[in-house]
């Protein structure tokens, strides 16, 4: 074969093959954000809710955690209220006040202590629906699975930001609907 041949042949071969690299297309489960993790994440309002979950010693009770990202640049936003919503209405959650978000910021709620939960489906390996209000942002419906107080969890505190059976700064009252 003459060099002459060599190019375009290589050019041709080439061409060939780009259907090849193009077939995963566009939009593929590749190109979309995961997160792996125990905890279920929320990017549906103003505020992302990442790695939520319960966190159980025992059967019934539970501490609710989750980092809370603020998307908007200019405005603070505040979670409000977390409630137990569909078959999970009857759950019970000491309510967090308002714990503000600044903008771009993120609030680790395990840091401030968590929000005490319980309920008769409160038990490590369930799943629990919950909604979270925000002041500004949407509220966010989702399951949160219920993680035992072991591994990565075990340094979680189970007093929901609670000591000595007095409320901590941030947690206002015992709600229940």
């Amino acid at each position: 074969m003459t060099k002459t041949w060599r190019r375009p042949l290589s050019a041709a071969a080439l061409l060939l093959c780009v259907p090849a690299f193009t077939a995963c297309g566009f939009d593929m489960p590749t190109d979309q954000v995961y997160t792996p993790g125990v905890g279920t994440n929320d990017r549906s309002s103003s505020v992302n809710v990442l790695h939520a979950a319960i966190v159980s010693e025992e059967a019934g009770e539970g501490v609710f955690i989750a980092a809370l990202v603020n998307k908007d640049l200019r405005e603070d936003d505040a979670l409000i209220s977390l409630a137990g919503s569909g078959e999970d209405s009857d759950l019970s959650v000491t309510s967090p006040g308002q714990v503000t978000v600044g903008p771009e910021s993120l609030v680790q709620l395990a840091d401030e202590g968590g929000v005490l939960v319980s309920g008769e489906r409160v038990e490590p390996g369930n799943f629990v629906e919950v909604t979270l209000s925000f002041e500004r942002g949407e509220p966010v419906t989702f399951n949160v699975p219920i993680v035992a107080r072991s591994g990565a969890f075990a340094e979680v505190e189970m007093s929901g930001g609670q000591e000595d059976g007095t409320e901590a700064a941030g947690l206002l009252e015992e709600t229940q609907p």
